[in-house]
Order: C-alpha cells, then sequence, then structure tokens
C-alpha cells in the first residue's frame, strides 16, 4: 500500500452525461490521479471530503481517499 498525501484537486461534474470527473494532485509534486465517478451522491461525498478535511491522503492501492485522525465524539 503506498499512501500519498493530496495537496489539492480539480472536479468536474458532465451535465449532459450525468457522470464526474475527480483529479487529485499529489503533494510531492509526482503527478496527479483520476478517476470518473458515476454515482452524484458518492461524487457530492468526496467532494464535501476533500473540501473540509485535512490532511487528506491516498491510497494508490486500494484507491482510498484517507482522512486526518479526529477525536471520538469531536461535534462541528
Amino acid at each position: 500500500m503506498a499512501i500519498r498525501y493530496v495537496d489539492g484537486y480539480w472536479a468536474q461534474w458532465d451535465l449532459n452525461n450525468h457522470f464526474g470527473y475527480l483529479w487529485l494532485n499529489r503533494a510531492d509534486g509526482g503527478g496527479n490521479y483520476q478517476q470518473r465517478i458515476d454515482n452524484p451522491q458518492e461524487f457530492s461525498t468526496i467532494i464535501d471530503l476533500l473540501r473540509n478535511e485535512k490532511p487528506i491522503r491516498f491510497d494508490t492501492t486500494g484507491w482510498h481517499i484517507l482522512i486526518g485522525r479526529e477525536p471520538v465524539g469531536e461535534g462541528e
């Protein structure tokens, strides 16, 4: 499992064909990762994570987005 920190993202939703694309920018300058997402709820959830959580890490093996550690019961 290779974990990479993410320092930015770019997202696009195709209104005509109803799918999205997400690009995650590697913090180490090593390029980016691209994924097509067909489910609008999933797309919205991922964008919400990227906007509101830090740090963001990405598992390049399992294609998982990992968010920072937070204390149990932390409210917002």
